[in-house]
């Protein structure tokens, strides 16, 4: 739709949009305010990959589904509000977005996809909702700021390398619904 725009700069969605699909706005790297309707249902893959002017996404309160590498390499972003009503956060989904500073998952999210915050390099701190049963595979790998993690009390298992390289990572609270404990899950965990 507008990939590769690199000099639009503003987006004003309408109200009557419900989703924004595939590659809508990738590359379009001037990009630094959107405007987001309570309407938007679903974000699509790569939605927003690579662009690197925005600095905040305040999700739509009516957000059902985020699908892979929506945000990938938007490195200026430093806030997200994901909002109760969202229950997937695909693969990849805020993957390199390295000024990233906190994400709060709320308890509707079901899903939270591998390599979904993986190289959030600025991220202190998580707080993973209840609905959550599963830290995917990679996904706050090479978060190397990250001190503290607030596991949600369903969490079951933690994939494979979810946490390699948080080298920050003094503080994460342990729950007995914990089952599994996939390999190398804290490898190079120095704090």
């Amino acid at each position: 739709c507008f990939e590769n725009c690199s000099s639009l700069e503003t987006v004003q969605l309408s109200s009557k949009i419900e989703q924004i699909g595939y590659r809508a706005f990738r590359n379009c790297t001037s990009l630094s305010n959107i405007n987001w309707p309570n309407s938007i249902r679903k974000l699509e893959g790569q939605a927003f990959i690579n662009c690197t002017s925005l600095s905040k996404a305040e999700l739509s309160p009516s957000l059902e589904e985020m699908d892979g590498s929506v945000f990938v390499d938007c490195i200026n972003i430093t806030s997200v509000t994901v909002n109760d009503g969202c229950a997937i956060i695909g693969e990849n989904a805020f993957c390199g977005c390295t000024k990233l500073k906190s994400i709060n998952i709320p308890n509707s999210v079901t899903t939270l996809g591998s390599y979904a915050f993986n190289g959030c390099k600025a991220l202190t701190n998580a707080t993973i909702g209840n609905g959550v049963k599963l830290i995917s595979n990679y996904c706050f790998e090479n978060c190397s700021s990250l001190e503290t993690v607030q596991l949600g009390s369903k969490i079951e298992q933690i994939g494979y390398r979810a946490f390699r390289n948080c080298t920050s990572l003094s503080n994460i609270n342990w729950l007995n619904s914990i089952r599994k404990l996939d390999g190398q899950a804290f490898i190079s965990c120095t704090s």
